[in-house]
Formats: C-alpha cells, structure tokens, sequence
C-alpha cells in the first residue's frame, strides 16, 4: 500500500451522486486491486442520500482513498473536478454504481509500461443483477496502433466505445479534453476529440469494466434533454470526422443521416408544435446530406420520411429508433 510520501501510480477518479444501494460494491472493487499504489478519489456531487457519509467512511478505513464534497454540478463537472485533483500519471475513469476486476489497475499499467500508449481501451460487460464472470470471448491480445488507426477504428465502432469508463488514460490527453459541464452523453461529446490527440492507442481484449444498468439512470430514461445533446455532439462530429478522414466518408456520412433521422422522427412523435426551429434544422441538414454515400437502409429510411412523415416516425418508434 502506498504512503504518504509516495507517488501513486494510478489514480481513480469515482463521481459519486445519489448511489448508496451501489456504492459499497464499487469502492471495495477498487480497495482490492493488486496493484496497490493506487489513490481513489471520490467526488460527492452534492449527494442527498448517504453516499457522502459512505465516503467519508471508507476513508477512514483505507489511506488511498481521498474525497471530495462539493455542490451538485452533474457527472462532467464532477469528473472534470477528479481529474484536476489526480497525482498518477495514469486514470482510470469508474462510476460509482459499477465495479471492476481486481486486477484492473495491474494489468492496464503493465500493459502501458510494455507499449508506452496513451490510451488503453478494454472490454466491459453491462449487466443489471449480477453479470457472468465466464467471459469465454476474451483473448487477452493486445492490439498497438497509431492515433489515425484508433480513430478509424472508432469510426467503425472497432476497440473502442463512446463511455469514458472504458479507456485507460495518460493524463496529459483526459485533461486536454474537459467533458462539457451541463450536457447529458458527455462520453459521446469527448471520446473521439481525446482519441485524435493520441499518437499510440492499444485495445485490450478483455472484460475489465462491469457496468450496471438500472432504472432511473441517464442512458436508461432517454430524456429529450439527451436527445437534443447526442444531435449537437452528432453534427459537431460530423464536420471534424469528414475532415479529419475524407476517405471513410461513407460511414460518416450514413452515422450523421441516422442521428438526423432518430431526432427527427423523436420530435415529430412529441407533437406537432414543439421545436419548431429545430424541424427546420434538420430538414436543411436532412436536404444537405450526400445520400449517395449513405447506406442503403439510410436511404429506405430516408425515402419512408421524404412520402410520409408521420408513418415514417411511428415506423422508427415501432422499431426502437425513437431518436
């Protein structure tokens, strides 16, 4: 275990609000990691149920492990607010209603001393009671590639996921890009600028991560809040990835016709009347698109849309692509 007076060679930074049927389960996860040079900093933001008393508490039971209370500011700010706080040269982002294996820290900082990278993204496993540990599809290969290669890969939706909990970070790169304060899909938003800024990626083809899906959580409650934040981060990502890589045009094209499609048929199912400036956006952004590079089931969406909007947006809630 460290000391005082040693540096940490990880840092793990939990936001914690609102999670005390969860949390217990998450600390002690990271308490027994083998790698036991490692500080735990905890960010109660602004919590109403006990989940800062149960920091405080497992503090006093554990020297790694460093909190902080603050004023309710969302799960951007409060991460933004950990990260700044960190003293390893590496993180490992953990919400504080998941759990990790115990030799997570171990062995993604054995990996970045063999291969020098600045990010290391790994496999998770979403469960809701309790996930199987029989993960028979992991290999444990370690796949090295450049920043242009990741980013590709991305793309494609290869090695990598949108969550910020499923990378390892060197922590020059998380924090040259803060996760934007006040938006919902804040993983979405920052995940490819951070890939971009790396020159050596690795993927880890292992289940590290265990990630609890419950009511009541963001991804679960599919608020028009998130919708209108995954169509600003969507558009944004769009312009960056047509410019950054010319060459994959048509996936990027046919990603960006989908999110145009999901939001629209999502505004028009809440009624006629709302969002009206926002309708007509998209129907510009809709009327610009390079159909021609998009996918084929893009373009029959496109064309249901194009003759009836109204079945068109009653098709796309049927089939669960309610924006």
């Amino acid at each position: 275990m460290n000391t005082k007076n040693e540096k940490p060679l990880v840092s793990v930074v939990v936001p914690v609000y609102n999670v005390e049927r969860y949390l217990d389960e998450c600390i002690r996860s990271l308490c027994k990691q083998t790698l036991n040079n490692i500080e735990l900093i905890l960010v109660d933001d602004g919590s109403t149920d006990s989940s800062g008393t149960l920091c405080d508490s497992w503090s006093k039971r554990d020297s790694r492990i460093r909190v902080f209370h603050k004023e309710n500011g969302g799960l951007s700010d409060a991460r933004n607010f950990g990260i700044a706080k960190v003293q390893a040269d590496y993180i490992l982002l953990v919400d504080s209603d998941d759990y990790v294996s115990e030799s997570t820290c171990e062995e993604l900082y054995t990996i970045q001393g063999k291969y020098d990278c600045d990010i290391i993204s790994f496999k998770s496993v979403k469960f809701f009671d309790k996930p199987s540990k029989n993960q028979n599809g992991d290999t444990g290969i370690v796949s090295v590639m450049d920043g242009v290669e990741a980013g590709i890969n991305y793309l494609y939706g290869r090695y990598f996921q949108h969550s910020a909990w499923s990378k390892f970070y060197r922590k020059e790169i998380l924090q040259s890009v803060p996760f934007p304060v006040g938006k919902l899909a804040e993983d979405y938003a920052t995940s490819y600028l951070i890939i971009d800024k790396c020159k050596r990626v690795a993927y880890y083809d292992k289940t590290l991560y265990y990630y609890r899906t419950r009511p009541g959580s963001i991804i679960q409650m599919q608020s028009m809040g998130l919708i209108l934040d995954v169509y600003e981060t969507c558009c944004k990502k769009y312009e960056f990835e047509l410019k950054r890589y010319p060459a994959h045009a048509k996936i990027i094209e046919t990603a960006y016709a989908n999110c145009l499609l999901k939001t629209m048929a999502r505004l028009i199912n809440e009624g006629r009347d709302k969002y009206p400036k926002l309708k007509d956006e998209i129907i510009e952004r809709l009327n610009s698109v390079c159909w021609s590079r998009t996918s084929l089931a893009s373009r029959g969406v496109y064309t249901l849309y194009c003759i009836n909007k109204r079945i068109f947006a009653f098709t796309m809630k049927l089939i669960g692509r309610n924006g």
